[in-house]
């Protein structure tokens, strides 16, 4: 989620809102949120995975491993947050 905010040029008064609204979630909501999206991640590099195995084009496989090194990183980013 955060690495969402850093990659998008921002208004700050725009963003400042998220973050309070994040923020005003009870906490027992935003773990859930947090495990509902590394679950969704999982899912996604589950998914990428399956297509790199069967995949023979060479262009293809490159795009592939860029979407699982994504992924990888969004996951460790949501992993580290529950630590």
């Amino acid at each position: 989620m955060a690495s969402y905010v850093l990659q998008h040029p921002r208004d700050e008064n725009v963003e400042m809102a998220a973050v309070n609204a994040y923020y005003e979630v009870p906490i027992d909501i935003r773990i859930d949120m947090h495990h509902q999206e590394l679950v969704n991640m999982k899912c996604q590099w589950e998914r990428v995975s399956r297509m790199f195995d069967t995949c023979d084009d060479e262009d293809e496989m490159h795009g592939l491993m860029n979407e699982l090194d994504h992924y990888e990183k969004e996951i460790h980013e949501e992993e580290m947050w529950r630590m």
